[in-house]
């Protein structure tokens, strides 16, 4: 019967895509690939894609005297030279602009869950194009305050990881970090108040207190700004006995 539940599953999978067939979120061209992708081929090269150089730590574009060939020490900016963040690297896939940032403005504020897979897309990308060098044991999402879930109902970026653990087959899992605080929006803060605004804000699940030694820990969110949150939580993580801690969005604002 396994081969019956098969062929049922395709039947389902070609009415689907028959009738509510995938459309690229930038021109709507509809997606005719037996691939999982969203965006056709001439939008998704034309995205607004984050390219080096940037910190290779906390992936910050250098867009002032882009330096070629850079040594290793050039390759970081000013404050990781001088304050070593507890995270090993943070990437991003896009610049939030255009097109990506109001899906991800969509997905936040207007409930567009259906744009999910597309910018999973972008995420699956980002491993490919920085990580894929790396051996990834787990993929968390950056956690939401109980209080601000009831209000908007979902995390984004535990949706955001989910689709991508099932992209590129690592374990995740929404429960490893709490916030246990909940702390005021970044968006209108300077960096040091960030910083300040998010100190003792999470704290590893005591139920993974105890497993992650030794671990590479992916942190996934939507959006980084200055890379306060990603700051804290690796912080926390590495106390907790995670040996890497890498950061990974769909984009980085221009900063």
């Amino acid at each position: 019967m396994v081969w019956m539940s098969k062929r049922i599953g395709r039947i389902l999978e070609f009415a689907k895509d028959f009738l509510a067939p995938r459309r690229c979120p930038l021109c709507g061209e509809i997606i005719w690939s037996k691939k999982p992708c969203f965006w056709c081929s001439s939008c998704w090269e034309n995205l607004p894609w984050l390219k080096p150089p940037f910190c290779s730590k906390c992936g910050d574009p250098f867009y002032i005297f882009p330096v070629e060939n850079r040594s290793e020490e050039l390759s970081l900016c000013g404050e990781c030279l001088t304050t070593s963040p507890p995270y090993d690297m943070i990437r991003s896939a896009c610049v939030y602009d255009g097109i990506v940032a109001k899906l991800i403005t969509g997905l936040k504020y207007g409930k567009r869950l259906y744009d999910v897979p597309s910018l999973g897309e972008l995420l699956g990308e980002a491993i490919f194009r920085w990580l894929r060098e790396e051996t990834i044991d787990l993929i968390v999402p950056i956690p939401m305050h109980i209080d601000k879930l009831k209000e908007r109902g979902f995390n984004q970026s535990v949706l955001l990881a989910k689709d991508l653990a099932k992209r590129v087959g690592i374990p995740w899992n929404r429960s490893v970090l709490v916030k246990i605080r909940n702390t005021p929006p970044q968006v209108r803060l300077h960096k040091t108040a960030r910083k300040k605004n998010l100190k003792g804000a999470f704290a590893v699940h005591e139920l993974w207190s105890s497993r992650l030694s030794g671990t590479t820990v992916l942190l996934v969110d939507d959006v980084i700004t200055t890379g306060s949150t990603i700051l804290e939580c690796a912080k926390i993580l590495k106390k907790a006995g995670a040996s890497k801690v890498i950061g990974l969005s769909v984009a980085r604002t221009r900063t």
